[in-house]
Order: C-alpha cells, then structure tokens, then sequence
C-alpha cells in the first residue's frame, strides 16, 4: 500500500494513494493535466502505472510492457509531450526508457553506459534534454545528458557525460531542475545529506546537510519557485520536509506525515499547483 500527502496553504495532510503494492515506494510525475504513477509489480516485478484526472480516483494499474520487469523503483519524466518510465533490467541492469500511455509496439530504449543496481533517477533540463542519473558503484555516480527524438521510437543521442566519485553513494542520486540547473541529492554513509549542482555557472558538490540522518535515498524536486527535499528519519521513522528559495538557504525541516512510515525512501512531486509526497505504508503485522 502506498501512502500519498499533499500540501497546500493549510499544510500536509492525507489523500487517496496510488493503487496497487509494490517493494518500492512509486514514482510520481505530472503530464498534460494527469498525476501518474509507476512501481514494480511485488511478486512479478512487471512494472505498472496508474494515473488519476484529480479528485483521488486513481485508475487501476496497468503493465508498462512485458519486457519492463525490475527491482528498482522507476523514473518518470515528461518532456517533448511524452511521458517517459525509466528503468533498470532485472540482472541486465541496463537503463530502459519507454513512453507511457502511447499506442505503439515498438521494444523499450536502451541507454548505453548507463547501467546500475539501483534505480535511475531522471529531469527535465529544457526542450528535449533529459539528464538520467544512475550509481555504478559504492563510490560512483554518471550524470548522463539526453536529446531526445521528435519521434518516441528512435534512439536517444548521448550529449555529454560526468561522474561523481571519491564519495559514497550507499543509494540513487535524486535529480530535479529548479531555476535553470539541475541539482541532486544523495546521502552518505553516516546519513548526512549532500548535494551536488548542474549550470552554466557552477558545478560540483554544494553542501554537505549535517544534523540530519536518513537511512534511504531523500526525494527532490522543485515546487512553486522553491526546491523541496523530503526524507525518512533514521531515529523517528517520520519523513521530514524543507524548503528552499536557491538550494542553499533552507527552512527548518517539519514532519509530513504524523507516524513513522515504512522504511523505504520517499518521492515528492509538483503537480496542479499542489506538492504531493509518497511513501510506503508500514505492514499490518495483524494482517494476512
């Protein structure tokens, strides 16, 4: 089961969650007007997504494609009018892209070099521009920068390329674009929180956020001119949340959710003017 919050002038508070379960919290993405949502299938890893017009009516999941089975959470960007799942191939663990919700029969994108063990992260930079994040290693992360085709079938161009290393990245590097760069979160092994940025004006390591200790990977994005980053706390098990005008100067983290929510990372989206958080909900050690 999955969890969902939202956020409006009022503050944090519940709202119908995806359908469906999975071993991973879903990702979330706002297209054309639709909310969306992907997870890997619990029993099967087939990936399925779900989308929900507004008011809390989600539909029920369908197969992304019979050929998209992981174990990783997925990557949902929209750009060019399309609306992307990106995952890692159980055993292969190459990087697969393939449109959602598009009528075509075509087999999933293949993104050479960007093969991993955990799940792609991915952004919007501008136009047909896609950066994808994945780890290859304790130590390494590639940052790699897609142009996309006019058309969905053919083969995505690889612009440029960037590692990450003399860090430990126990998890994935959170991707979002906020205010012309592109910026990414991950945490260390001691917990802290550090973030990396992306422009024509700077680049590398930014801040390390001490003071702070997750166990998972914290959630990103950018939100009504603000980036918003999200993550489960170590002690508490309640996901904290904070707010920030530039990505340096950041309001104190406050609690989204008031118990202690299962241990998996958590995902924030924008969506209709309203911020939505997700995570997993704790099992029912009573229940079947």
């Amino acid at each position: 089961m999955f969890g969902l919050s939202v956020r409006d002038d009022r503050g944090w508070h519940p709202a119908p969650g995806p359908p469906g379960q999975s071993t991973t919290t879903p990702a979330l993405c706002s297209h054309k007007g639709g909310f969306y949502a992907a997870y890997p299938d619990p029993e099967t890893g087939l990936l399925h997504w779900s989308s929900t017009p507004g008011e809390g009516q989600w539909h029920e999941p369908r197969p992304l494609h019979e050929d998209a089975v992981t174990t990783c959470r997925p990557a949902l960007v929209s750009n060019g009018g399309t609306l992307w799942c990106l995952y890692t191939k159980q055993q292969s663990g190459t990087v697969f892209a393939y449109p959602v919700h598009r009528a075509h029969r075509r087999q999933p994108l293949a993104l050479p070099y960007q093969c991993t063990d955990t799940g792609p992260s991915a952004a919007t930079v501008t136009g047909r521009r896609i950066r994808v994040a994945v780890r290859r290693g304790p130590q390494s992360v590639v940052v790699g920068e897609w142009r996309l085709p006019r058309r969905p079938g053919r083969p995505w161009s690889l612009r440029d390329q960037g590692w990450l290393t003399g860090e430990e990245f126990p998890g994935t590097l959170q991707l979002a674009q906020h205010d012309g760069a592109t910026w990414g979160v991950h945490r260390g092994e001691d917990g802290a929180i550090s973030a990396t940025v992306w422009s024509p004006q700077r680049f590398g390591l930014q801040w390390d956020m001490h003071g702070v200790e997750t166990d998972h990977s914290p959630a990103l994005t950018s939100h009504a001119g603000h980036l918003w980053l999200a993550y489960r706390d170590r002690t508490s098990g309640l996901l904290l949340a904070a707010s920030s005008p530039d990505g340096h100067h950041w309001s104190a983290f406050s609690p989204l959710t008031s118990a202690a929510v299962h241990t998996a990372a958590p995902a924030l989206a924008s969506h209709a003017g309203q911020l939505y958080a997700v995570h997993l909900q704790p099992r029912d050690p009573t229940s079947s």
